[in-house]
């Protein structure tokens, strides 16, 4: 199988237009356009495959610090936190997305959300990450949570344009990026291999309020437990 990614991250900073210039030069850039905080921001990569989107990121946010930018999942508490969501796509040895059949989307998903309880550590790394998860109102998922919906509050979205794909939106922009493509893409594959079925479809706004899906960890030691437990995630 090969993947195929692209990738939204959030910041702060104060000079957006020599950002933007700077990243400009950079292979994969797509656009950078404004976001919901004051002076935030988010920088889209195109499609490529994940050496290229890992090789892309890591040029961005030399540039993102370089001028001071901010790359933390909830820098100011009476601002919107920063996410990075990815999403992608597998293509089998025919070039054939494998997406489009039903079962491995679904298989797919289904590794997703089991790979919460093992890989929450890289898409939550810090004490910061987790003040994302509880103060970052509905837009930041708080429960293990798939839909094919607009609900912004799903850790798990299925896209249907340009392609069937899925993104992946647990992580805030204070992870290592590469670990977090990795660990997507793997999990998503054991996903197809072993057949995973996912829990229910979430549907808004149940994804944000209802207990019937399992909670994502609210804070760093609580989610250094649910590691330590090796039990799948739902």
């Amino acid at each position: 199988m090969d993947a195929y990614t692209k990738a939204e991250v959030e910041f702060y900073c104060d000079n957006p237009n020599t950002i933007a210039r700077e990243c400009l030069k950079v292979d994969s850039f797509f656009a950078m356009i404004p976001e919901d905080g004051k002076n935030q921001f988010e920088i889209i990569t195109r499609y490529a495959d994940i050496e290229n989107t890992i090789s892309t990121l890591q040029k961005l946010k030399e540039i993102i610090l370089k001028n001071g930018g901010i790359l933390r999942a909830m820098p100011f508490v009476d601002q919107p936190p920063s996410s990075f969501q990815v999403t992608f796509f597998l293509k089998n040895n025919d070039s054939v997305n494998m997406f489009n059949t039903k079962k491995f989307l679904m298989n797919a998903i289904g590794g997703l959300c089991r790979s919460v309880s093992s890989d929450i550590l890289h898409f939550a790394p810090s004490v910061n990450s987790y003040y994302r998860i509880v103060r970052g109102g509905m837009h930041v998922p708080k429960h293990i949570s798939w839909s094919n919906s607009s609900c912004r509050s799903a850790m798990i979205r299925i896209k249907k344009t340009p392609v069937i794909a899925l993104e992946h939106r647990l992580s805030g922009c204070d992870v290592v990026f590469s670990n977090v493509i990795n660990k997507i893409i793997d999990a998503a594959i054991q996903g197809i291999k072993n057949e995973y079925n996912p829990p229910n479809q979430c549907f808004f706004p149940n994804s944000f309020f209802s207990e019937k899906y399992t909670r994502l960890p609210l804070s760093l030691t609580e989610a250094l437990k649910l590691v330590a437990r090796k039990k799948h995630s739902y």
